[in-house]
């Protein structure tokens, strides 16, 4: 059975290497983007994320949510000129961010797929309808029973409310 059956891919295989990659989505609206956002269309099966991702290279690989989120920080963001950004094996963490913009009039499921087995481990921050910041795990340090949807690639299933604008931090 196809576990994404029915759903749109939002990255479809992408090539994002390090030991760790951060994942910013829809929190803190507030904050600033130099890449430009993934704006939804009516049949679209799949949303390639490169050229639409803010990247911060995290050479300790020590930065917070919290530290990363700051205003202080915006100018260490990076808009991607890469389709399928890789920054190779490295020490570093890159952290990524992106923004979706929902026009259409209802609610959207979307998958967002990691397909680099490599990564140690994943954080995708997400805001939830009530304003609560979520955070969920993967990698392949995170037990794969654990995970969203159960496939050999890295999943987040992502629900988008209709006519929603959303920025990451």
């Amino acid at each position: 059975m196809n576990p994404i059956r029915g759903s749109r891919a939002l990255w479809p295989p992408a090539c994002v290497c390090g030991l760790l990659v951060l994942l910013l989505l829809l929190c803190l609206p507030s904050r600033v983007s130099a890449a430009p956002p993934v704006v939804l269309e009516e049949g679209a099966g799949s949303y390639p994320l490169g050229r639409h991702l803010d990247v911060l290279e995290d050479a300790g690989g020590a930065l917070t949510f919290e530290a990363v989120s700051a205003p202080r920080l915006n100018d260490r963001w990076q808009a991607s000129e890469a389709d399928r950004p890789n920054y190779g094996y490295t020490e570093s963490a890159y952290r990524v961010r992106f923004r979706l913009v929902n026009p259409l009039p209802r609610d959207q499921r979307l998958v967002l797929e990691i397909d680099w087995q490599h990564l140690d481990h994943i954080e995708l921050y997400t805001e939830t309808p009530g304003g609560e910041r979520e955070v969920r795990l993967g990698g392949a340090l995170q037990p794969a029973a654990e995970r969203d949807i159960q496939h050999r690639n890295y999943l987040f299933d992502i629900a988008l409310a209709g006519a929603h604008r959303a920025r990451s931090t």
